[in-house]
């Protein structure tokens, strides 16, 4: 859980590094409302709806651990991804800067 935690911080800083310095778009509608109202906003909005998520799933987990494994794993998956496709999209626009 802290390893996906620590991912949605990352994808969070490299959305909004993404969307202030290098004129890119978050292709989130929700997201990218959450960022109309600021860079701090955004990150707030992120961490804290993962937050909730992440302990609702805790709470689960006594009655469906298998369950709960799962939807973390695919998650973890679904995190590492992102962050990946995020960090290639913002090395590439930057170098062509």
């Amino acid at each position: 859980m802290v390893l996906i935690w620590l991912l949605n911080v990352y994808d969070a800083v490299i959305t909004v590094y993404s969307t202030s310095r290098l004129g890119m778009v978050e292709t989130n509608p929700i997201m990218m409302a959450s960022l109309e109202f600021g860079p701090v906003f955004f990150v707030i909005t992120k961490v804290v709806v993962l937050t909730l998520a992440l302990a609702a799933l805790a709470s689960r987990y006594r009655r469906h651990p298998m369950t709960v494994r799962v939807i973390l794993i695919v998650s973890l998956g679904a995190f590492l991804g992102v962050c990946a496709w995020n960090s290639y999209a913002a090395i590439w626009v930057a170098s062509r800067l």
